[in-house]
């Protein structure tokens, strides 16, 4: 099936992707090579589903197929895992993680909406995963991204009421990631919950404690303006042969460490990733992409995200299914907390 991209009140994100052989190299042993430092940087509709149910985290059948093939990397053995690590680990190789998110906009905060992602179960139930709540008195679009449910979801005031230095110290372990933007909204930066190093320059916070670039998106207008599909480039910390992410944690004040500097300099370490570009019908007097049935509703900020070596796999999916409901579909080398951040951009 497939979905137009007139914009019909899309209100969400962008960017797109394809289908692959995958590696035949352990999820566990082995990185895909894809995915890997690269040598040359350049380069039928669903019924609703029911009330969504929630769960304790972490737990290993919650991050399992029903038959027991591990849904993220090295979840074998998870039981000493805790949750906040768990939203980091990449989905395994193999794998796709099928999402819903479902957008809140209630009273006087309808101007800055709440999300919540669910993870979709083959029986059509959903497991709550994250929340995310958008910050008002922020002078760029920033979110936080939480493990609790939103109606427990309690911010630090300090959050709540500083301005543009509200993700700065956040001590809240529930809060997993931060999602901030620049001034005019083209690019949009995934942190995790460490110290910001330009708040602390001056003082001896480790090394380990200040926080990684878990994606970068940068959003470029095109020959339509805001008519027509928007181009996206996403950066990300590329996968060494352990499934492990190089380390992107900036640490100066001149942002030469930033993922966006790094690729600059050709940085082998970065991996980057690309929107699907949809293709016109004629037929259908607009935009288009296969997204498989999974997206119900036309709109400009539906996308898929793919590799340039590789357009046939799709590595996320974001679509509207309803007003106030998304579909988000991702596989490896993207964890939950990242496949959310891009969504939330």
């Amino acid at each position: 099936m497939e979905s137009q991209w007139d914009d019909n009140n899309g209100e969400e994100v962008d960017n797109n992707y394809q289908d692959f052989n995958l590696s035949s190299r352990s999820s566990f042993t082995d990185a895909d090579p894809r995915f890997a430092v690269s040598p040359n940087i350049t380069q039928p509709m669903r019924a609703p589903a029911p009330t969504p149910t929630e769960i304790t985290l972490p737990t290993a059948n919650f991050f399992t197929f029903p038959n027991r093939r591990s849904t993220l990397a090295r979840s074998r053995s998870m039981s000493h895992i805790s949750s906040n690590h768990l939203v980091y680990l990449p989905v395994s190789q193999g794998a796709e993680l099928k999402c819903k998110i479902i957008r809140k906009k209630e009273g006087q905060e309808r101007f800055f909406p709440h999300y919540e992602l669910f993870i979709e179960n083959d029986d059509n139930t959903l497991n709550f995963l994250l929340s995310a709540r958008k910050i008002v008195k922020s002078k760029t679009s920033f979110y936080q991204i939480s493990l609790k449910r939103l109606e427990n979801l309690i911010l630090n005031e300090k959050n709540l009421k500083t301005g543009d230095s509200g993700d700065e110290d956040i001590v809240d372990n529930e809060i997993v990631a931060k999602v901030r933007s620049n001034f005019v909204g083209t690019q949009f930066v995934v942190y995790d919950n460490g110290f910001n190093p330009l708040r602390f320059k001056d003082s001896t916070i480790p090394k380990d404690k200040l926080r990684k670039e878990l994606t970068t998106i940068i959003y470029e207008q095109n020959i339509l303006g805001y008519n027509g599909p928007r181009k996206m480039t996403i950066l990300l910390p590329a996968m060494d042969d352990n499934n492990e992410r190089y380390d992107t944690r900036p640490t100066n004040v001149l942002h030469s460490e930033t993922m966006i500097e790094r690729i600059k300099n050709k940085d082998r370490h970065i991996l980057v990733l690309h929107n699907k570009s949809p293709q016109w019908s004629e037929d259908n007097q607009s935009f288009v992409l296969n997204f498989q049935g999974r997206v119900t509703m036309a709109s400009v900020k539906n996308f898929q995200i793919i590799h340039d070596n590789d357009l046939d796999y799709i590595v996320m999916q974001f679509g509207r299914v309803t007003k106030e409901s998304f579909t988000m579909d991702f596989k490896y080398p993207l964890c939950p907390v990242q496949a959310f951040g891009i969504a939330l951009s």
